[in-house]
């Protein structure tokens, strides 16, 4: 027998079987410990099973979620509205029809372009160059044109408007009705064009002037400054009266005295509302009635006994 197995049997015989703890049952910790061996083989069994379930949704939801979900949401940007475009390359002037039947007289090397939707809700557009009009009445939508620097608006007439971009000026000619000029530069009161009046607004100084053709005066002349705190005043000629900044009310009231017929409206529907303008007396009331209402954005009904009501 060998040194190793003669130390071993050595041990052996020192063995004392007192040495074993009393009440210990072999047999029965041998199936305690393999239980315990078996219920943690399962414990880890079930991780791992969790584990590659979890990875498999996560695989499967990243390839569901690269071949089908919806592509991101792209930015939006905000919608340019449609435009059309009508241009006069030739050396004549030409002639045009709008959809609301105005006829426009468009000059030499110019352009109008308004929105596609024209006379749907609103009759506005912009000129470049020279052109004549010849507005359709629609009293429940004014027809606005816009230059450069100033803007016109008209109900039912006739004017032609300048706005040549090499030139110092641009200008309105009032040949039939009534026209309303605004600059857009100081943003003086609105002026309100009587016939074969030429409103002139001058580009480097920022000014207007208003020149009568037949008379060859100038009946009105405002510099670039704003009017400081004038009090709202209305003044009764001979032959024409003229309303300067007054309030809506106050010249509906006028009206009413002068013409002998009633004008209801609520004055909360007429706050802020002012006026310039003049008219001659031969007018009748319904025609100043549709001139102030038209450029107030305010629409007016004639009952049977011939009273007005003016309303939003």
């Amino acid at each position: 027998m060998s040194k190793n197995n003669d130390h071993l049997h050595e041990e052996w015989q020192d063995f004392n079987e007192d040495d074993v703890p009393k009440g210990m049952d072999w047999d029965e910790n041998y199936h305690s410990i393999r239980h315990l061996i078996h219920k943690d083989r399962k414990k880890q069994l079930r991780i791992r099973y969790v584990s590659i379930a979890f990875a498999g949704i996560f695989i499967i939801s990243c390839t569901w979620a690269y071949f089908f979900a919806p592509p991101p949401e792209q930015p939006k940007f905000a919608s340019v509205p449609a435009v059309k475009l009508l241009r006069n390359t030739s050396d004549t002037i030409s002639r045009f029809r709008l959809a609301d039947s105005t006829l426009v007289a468009l000059y030499p090397h110019s352009m109008l372009i308004f929105s596609t939707d024209y006379n749907q809700v609103k009759r506005e557009l912009y000129l470049d160059g020279i052109g004549e009009f010849d507005v359709h009445k629609d009293h429940s939508r004014p027809f606005i044109v816009y230059a450069d620097n100033i803007t016109v608006k008209a109900i039912g007439t006739r004017f032609l408007v300048k706005n040549v971009k090499e030139e110092v000026s641009e200008s309105v000619l009032l040949e039939e009705g009534i026209v309303q000029v605004t600059d857009r530069v100081v943003q003086q009161s609105p002026k309100l064009l009587a016939v074969n009046d030429l409103f002139i607004w001058n580009r480097s100084a920022s000014t207007m002037e208003i020149i009568n053709k037949n008379k060859n005066t100038k009946p009105m002349l405002a510099t670039a400054k704003k009017e400081t705190l004038a009090e709202d005043r209305m003044i009764m000629r001979p032959t024409w009266f003229s309303f300067d900044n007054a309030a809506l009310p106050v010249i509906l009231d006028r009206l009413s005295e002068l013409y002998g017929q009633p004008i209801r409206f609520k004055k909360s529907d007429l706050a802020n509302l002012h006026f310039i303008g003049k008219f001659d007396k031969n007018d009748s009331l319904e025609h100043i009635i549709q001139v102030i209402t038209s450029l107030n954005e305010l629409k007016y009904k004639k009952k049977d006994d011939g009273t007005y009501l003016i309303y939003k």
